[in-house]
């Protein structure tokens, strides 16, 4: 479906247990050739240096909240 499809990390922030990953993605439609930029984060939660869940969000600002950290 998509041409060139790319999430890259713009920006690490450790919580606890947790890391928020803010994210960029980027890319373009196969057949309609529109173009996506656009924020997101991740959110990574870890037990005993070991990851033990990852969450997706495309709001930046509830990922912070989900980890506890100002928006």
């Amino acid at each position: 479906q998509w041409d060139g499809w790319r999430c890259e990390a713009e920006e690490y922030l450790p919580a606890d247990d947790h890391v928020v990953v803010l994210t960029r993605y980027t890319g373009r439609g196969r057949g309609s050739g529109a173009s996506v930029d656009t924020p997101g984060a991740h959110l990574w939660t870890l037990c005993d240096g070991k990851v033990i869940r990852l969450e997706i969000f495309s709001s930046r600002s509830k990922a912070l909240a989900a980890a506890g950290l100002p928006g």
